[in-house]
């Protein structure tokens, strides 16, 4: 069960977020979709220094503190910020731990968001197909053969509603700061944009 109900998401993906392939995914690239307010790609994992952290942080906040969205892990853009190409990304569980300790580290209070994998069997994840559309990224024990399994690739989308509990902040430079989609990019609050946010959330 996924938290972010998108209408208008489900409209561009052409299925509810719940039931999510990897297929879909490579759909926003023969449509050149643009990222958007609710719509941010990256190509690669977020990184595992202090600024890779707090972007990632950062990226959850925004969205929650916005209308929500998703976070698509595995997809390339233009200068437009036009989805070109999917060559995916490698999924295991322990990805899928890290941005959720990242996350809950780094943003106060702590946004509610799913982190989905999407095994692409034209990335190689041949056992994929026919299996459950919507998968945690999968390990396991060494088989009893003592061969290694070779991790899945495929997509992580990180789903995020718009949060009752905005505004969320992150940790920058020891200080707190709050920020915001604004179209496809990111920006930080001003004071008397937080002191407005404080009084939305304390009437709700």
């Amino acid at each position: 069960m996924v938290a972010l109900r998108s209408r208008r998401l489900e409209s561009l993906f052409g299925v509810g977020l719940g039931t999510l392939r990897a297929e879909h995914v490579r759909g926003l690239v023969s449509s050149s979709v643009q990222e958007a307010f609710d719509l941010d790609f990256k190509a690669t994992l977020y990184g595992r220094g202090e600024s890779d952290r707090r972007a990632l942080a950062g990226d959850v906040a925004a969205l929650a503190n916005t209308a929500g969205g998703v976070i698509l892990i595995g997809v390339q853009e233009d200068d437009q910020a036009r989805a070109t190409a999917a060559p995916g990304v490698e999924i295991t569980d322990a990805e899928v731990a890290r941005i959720r300790q990242v996350t809950a580290s780094l943003a106060a209070p702590i946004p509610v968001f799913d982190v989905l994998t999407l095994p692409d069997s034209a990335a190689g994840d041949d056992d994929a197909a026919g299996e459950d559309t919507v998968l945690r990224a999968r390990t396991g024990p060494r088989p009893a053969d003592g061969t290694v399994q070779e991790a899945a690739r495929g997509f992580i989308v990180i789903a995020v509603p718009r949060s009752p509990g905005a505004p969320h902040a992150v940790l920058v430079n020891e200080g707190l700061r709050y920020p915001k989609r604004n179209g496809a990019t990111t920006r930080y609050l001003s004071e008397p944009e937080v002191a407005v946010a404080y009084r939305e959330r304390l009437a709700g």
